[in-house]
Parts: structure tokens; sequence; C-alpha cells
């Protein structure tokens, strides 16, 4: 079993940060603590997915994990291609430098292991058909 943390890009962090924390302080100036309180938490849950993204690979199957919400479980031998991705569609992925997985006839997740290369040499090694485009 080998386990791949998510890449965590500063600028998704500042978007995801940036907001939040301009509205905390607006709750606090406008002394709304009930707003300020659902802010906070919905801060920590952000924040919690932020720590809690990752990809194991076990045996044949990949699992993709983000927080309590995300756990997708895929057959290493299902998936057809690996390839860069530019998409910003919501995904358990927290960096902008994203590779997307096609795999089954037509599923497909966007994530971003920090290490895309040992993560793709990986699934390859135990799938040879997979086609890898990173560039």
């Amino acid at each position: 079993m080998k386990i791949y943390k998510s890449k965590i890009s500063s600028l998704v962090l500042i978007l995801v940060a940036l907001p939040m924390t301009a509205l905390m302080l607006l709750m606090i100036w406008q002394d709304t603590w009930l707003g300020f309180s659902i802010v906070a938490i919905t801060s920590i849950f952000l924040f919690h997915l932020f720590l809690t993204t990752y990809y194991i690979i076990d045996g044949g199957q990949l699992s993709i994990r983000s927080g309590f919400l995300v756990n997708i479980k895929i057959e290493i031998s299902s998936i057809s291609k690996v390839m860069k991705s530019n998409s910003f569609l919501s995904s358990p992925a927290t960096s902008f430098d994203r590779i997307e997985i096609r795999y089954n006839k037509f599923d497909s997740v966007i994530i971003s292991p920090s290490d895309k290369s040992a993560f793709t040499e990986a699934l390859k090694n135990l799938n040879p058909s997979i086609e890898v485009k990173l560039e």
C-alpha cells in the first residue's frame, strides 16, 4: 500500500482563505456572531478537506479520499488514460496542478498528487496499458 498526498497550491489556499477571513472579520465588525460561527465552521471544514485529501494505491485498487465526503475506489485495471488537466471543476484536488484519470468506459476523476510522476509510474506498474500524457 502506498499513500500519495494531494499537492496543496498556495493560490487555491489563498482563494479559499481570503474570502473566509474577510467574511469572518465583517461578521465580527457587525457583531453578527451567528454568521461568524457559520463561516468559521465552514472554514474549518474546508481546511479539513485540504489536510485529508490523499490517494492510495493498494493492490489493484486506487482509493481517492477527501475528508469524509469523498471515498472513490477505482480498479486500476479499468484505467485507460492519465493526462494533464486544466479543468477548474470541483474535484478531490487541492491544487491547480491536476491530472485527469479516465476509467471504465465514460468515467473520469480529477486529482492532484504531489508527486505526479511517481504516482503515474505506480499506476503503470500495475496496468502497463495506461496511456500517460502529462505534458
